[in-house]
């Protein structure tokens, strides 16, 4: 059986890096993308069993890969983390949840470890679970 994969979105390295190492002890295979274009392409080829999603980003937001993931109908636990636009992020989240996505967590940077890693120990059981992604209705 292959190690659950995570995605971990943010347009800065470091905190993608900051997560990998809170990622790899908990046996997740992390995938660090720092930008939109690279995430729905990975996506497509790749689908993760958990998905960290920051908010803001150039480009496409995290509000709009939101709205892509609900479009495309799936239930991957999604944590969503944010630097600067709290209410931005908890506003995409409860779009999300009423658009049927699964998003247990909305986390503010700077996080601890200890918040990350009993989100994604979380969302790893979370994913255990059937985990169904598809395009169309």
């Amino acid at each position: 059986m292959r190690q659950p994969r995570l995605f971990v979105v943010d347009d800065n390295p470091e905190i993608g890096e900051l997560i990998q190492d809170i990622a790899l002890p908990l046996d997740l295979e992390p995938v660090i993308i720092t930008n939109s274009t690279e995430f729905k392409s990975q996506w497509l080829a790749n689908k993760p069993d958990i998905l960290v999603l920051d908010m803001v980003m150039p480009n496409m937001d995290g509000f709009d890969l939101i709205q892509w993931l609900a479009q495309i109908t799936c239930d991957v636990p999604i944590i969503l983390i944010s630097g600067r636009e709290e209410l931005y992020a908890k506003a995409a989240s409860k779009v999300g949840r009423t658009k049927g996505l699964n998003i247990p967590y909305v986390l503010s940077k700077p996080f601890s470890v200890i918040e990350m890693e009993t989100a994604l120990k979380d969302a790893l059981k979370m994913s255990l679970t059937d985990t169904v992604c598809s395009f169309g209705a």
